[in-house]
């Protein structure tokens, strides 16, 4: 019984070479830098500031009977940035009418994903062109600084940038890996997710509101769907700015519309709409989880009662929180863990879903463990009380203003909890009386794992501290809640940050580093459980949910003669 040994087959594939985007260099060139988007906010005050702004349907504003909705500078309240008139169920028929009766979406679908590719370098390079307007309105109207604005916006290039490099990827690799024997020709076609007429609703919230309507955007844009974007209410003006650098790269109108308005209304209207079949949405867990419900329940009862032409719903990428954790051993660089630390507790005032809002110090006895964790909560509490609060248009302040009244009084809400919990170690300097929504960071110590400070979302600056006897104690800590999001170690010992990197279960693992800053392209970013649905922004799986395999398999050897 001979079998006659194979040669394994090579073939040469060319792997994505994108960079990232170059950041503002605030430290050589602050001043200048500085001084522009300065420029730039007191222009925009001049021009612009308390306009009326209107949902876009295929580039058209539309007059609605929603409210408005008056979008105020959380650092300012008084300071009214626009009066954003809110879209409501009608808004969202008239927008997927406008899809459906174009020929546009089916052209667009049937387009190759290299073909595709180019809309989204356009629309990188209108983003440079307005980079430091969008850096001014992410100040103003969510309350971030200068240098986290920047990176913001860099980072929505790089989504960008790398989803058009991943599609053209994904046609070189599909059809490399198959096998074409003599007589045959075998490839991979790329097609929407939501069929012949995809259309994709994008729920977006306002704590990363260009990066974060973006990535989505571009996923969704180069393969193949109509896009039907709502931003969150308190960042809509952003969205309205942004909605019209798609228009102006290019981006045919039919294929994106603004659809502003509460996600009682709006959000709720889009994923229901029998048309719309893909659902991108970043957010709160009970809302992801409201969406993932109405899905499949039109999937199992609604779907099987229309006609042809109607997909089946899909949650492409459902993304939501974290209550992220950083285990630091007695062996660590204790002046790293209190950068790395303080920067993810507390940058943007915690209103991240990969912010770190638990630090447990692994405490054994042998090791000086308590040692380490009296010095890391003496020198947390000198740093917080060193931090300047104030509006981010003053660069000597690290802490700004949370988002808007509702968050300021449930933050303050979690913060009287957590000081009947536990033990309060330490605050931030009082904050500014001038009606901003300042609050003042805490840490919390004395916690029950199981408390309701240490098991719940907080989106505010609130780091809780634990001590754990073993390390054995420290990774069930860091695995006892229902989120799976981002994690961290701080360790010398390389076998510790082995074991921590397997052991700790979340999307997102940082040996020695902050939990926040995922770079697209670097550290692909999403999580599981109650944090995801697994999807990883900035890395080329990103796309596949929005995509169908199919292979195709032709005889290259049929000939025949055309007749007619």
């Amino acid at each position: 019984h001979f079998i006659a040994e194979k040669k394994p087959m090579t073939r040469t594939i060319t792997l994505p070479d994108v960079g990232n985007e170059p950041l503002i260099d605030w430290g050589n060139r602050q001043r200048d830098s500085f001084g522009k988007i300065t420029h730039t906010i007191r222009a925009f005050r001049e021009s612009k500031m308390g306009d009326a702004f209107f949902p876009l349907i295929a580039g058209r504003p539309i007059q609605t009977s929603g409210h408005i909705f008056q979008s105020a500078n959380p650092a300012n309240p008084a300071e009214i940035i626009g009066r954003m008139h809110m879209a409501d169920d009608t808004t969202v028929d008239e927008a997927v009418s406008s899809v459906l009766k174009s020929d546009t979406i089916r052209g667009w679908a049937q387009m190759s994903l290299s073909r595709r590719a180019p809309y989204l370098r356009a629309v990188a390079r209108e983003l440079r062109k307005h980079r430091a307007l969008l850096i001014a309105l992410i100040m103003l109207e969510v309350g971030k600084s200068a240098p986290r604005a920047d990176a913001e916006v860099c980072e929505a290039i790089d989504f960008l940038e790398h989803y058009a490099a991943y599609a053209e990827f994904l046609e070189t690799i599909g059809d490399a890996m198959l096998f074409s024997p003599k007589g045959e020709e075998n490839r991979i076609l790329w097609k929407p997710s939501g069929g012949a007429m995809p259309i994709l609703a994008s729920i977006q919230p306002w704590n990363f509101p260009v990066a974060i309507s973006v990535g989505p955007a571009a996923a969704a844009l180069v393969t193949g769907h109509a896009v039907l974007y709502k931003p969150a209410e308190q960042s809509s003006v952003i969205g309205f700015f942004l909605t019209r650098m798609f228009y102006e790269a290019g981006i045919p109108p039919e294929l994106f519309h603004f659809l502003p308005g509460t996600g009682e209304t709006v959000g709720r209207a889009l994923v229901a709409h029998p048309r719309v079949n893909a659902v991108a949405f970043t957010g709160s867990q009970v809302v992801r989880r409201e969406i993932e419900t109405s899905i499949r329940q039109w999937n199992e009862n609604e779907w099987g009662l229309y006609a042809e032409g109607y997909a089946q719903k899909k949650g492409v990428a459902l993304e939501s929180g974290g209550k992220n954790a950083i285990i630091v051993f007695p062996d660590a660089n204790l002046d790293r863990v209190i950068e790395d630390v303080s920067d993810s507790a507390f940058a943007f005032q915690g209103q991240m879903c990969s912010a770190c809002s638990r630090l447990i110090v692994v405490c054994e006895a042998k090791t000086g463990g308590e040692k380490t964790y009296d010095e890391i909560v003496a020198r947390l509490k000198e740093r917080m009380e060193s931090f300047s609060i104030g509006s981010p248009e003053d660069p000597k302040h690290q802490i700004g203003p949370l988002i808007d009244e509702a968050a300021m009084h449930k933050v303050n809400a979690c913060m009287e909890r957590a000081a009947r919990e536990g033990t309060v170690l330490a605050r931030g300097v009082p904050v500014p009386q001038n009606g901003g929504y300042y609050v003042s960071p805490m840490l919390v110590g004395d916690l029950s794992p199981q408390s309701e400070t240490a098991q719940e979302e907080i989106f505010g600056p609130v780091l809780s501290v634990f001590k754990a006897k073993t390390y054995e104690e420290a990774r069930r800590i860091a695995n006892g809640t229902n989120f799976a999001l981002t994690g961290g170690v701080h360790a010398r010992n390389p076998e510790k940050i082995a074991q921590v990197m397997h052991d700790m279960d979340v999307g997102a693992f940082y040996a020695n580093k902050r939990t926040i800053g995922a770079m697209v392209g670097r550290q692909p970013f999403g999580g599981f459980r109650e944090s995801g649905n697994g999807t990883k922004a900035g890395g080329w799986t990103y796309l596949l949910p929005f995509l169908k395999e199919v292979s195709v398999s032709r005889n290259t050897m049929e000939c025949g003669i055309p007749l007619g």
